[in-house]
């Protein structure tokens, strides 16, 4: 309905539709940055999650691992907002980043935006059927960009693109290295 969560659509699929509303409006709209989403998540807490170490009951949705799609309400706005006035911010559905997903850097960075290139696109905000763990201010996840599933939409931000240079892409893990693909 008009009123749920836009699920299955491709990482490509949210930012051709910030492109197009970016075209509509005049205006620049593209997809937050992990580091953006988390902080307004939190909305200035330390916290689990942004009501405390708890998430009251009234924010979970189905919290169980599920393989397949379960009919699940996912209507906006149906939860109090954070302190900030953002709604949805856990467990509604996983939300697209414009960050690529990659290892966090061990020192401080203002402003930052992941990786130049990668594997996977960073997802946030936890979602209906998986383990309230998962819901946590800080969980992150990755997927490919070219997935469509039933977990994961996206929300949009009106801003310009961050002027920090994306950091290079991470050395492969030793065990990622020299690996042959044939036999």
């Amino acid at each position: 309905a008009d009123n749920e969560a836009v699920l299955f659509v491709s990482w490509h699929d949210a930012v051709a539709f910030c492109e197009w509303l970016t075209e509509k409006e005049g205006k620049t709209y593209r997809l937050p940055t992990e580091a953006e989403c988390e902080y307004a998540c939190r909305a200035g807490t330390t916290t689990a999650y942004n009501t405390g170490d708890e998430l009251p009951g009234l924010y979970h949705r189905h919290q169980q691992i599920e393989w397949n799609p379960v009919a699940v309400s996912l209507e906006v706005g149906t939860t109090p907002p954070n302190t900030w006035g953002l709604q949805d911010m856990h467990g509604l559905v996983d939300e697209w980043c414009l960050d690529w997903y990659g290892p966090y850097m061990a020192d401080n960075q203002t402003d930052p935006v992941g990786y130049v290139s990668g594997i996977s696109k960073v997802t946030r905000g936890g979602s209906h059927s998986v383990e309230l763990f998962y819901l946590r201010s800080a969980n992150r996840s990755g997927a490919i960009p070219d997935d469509r599933q039933w977990l994961i939409g996206f929300r949009v931000v009106q801003a310009d693109m961050p002027a920090t240079t994306p950091l290079p892409e991470p050395e492969p893990n030793l065990w990622a290295q020299n690996v042959q693909q044939d036999s």
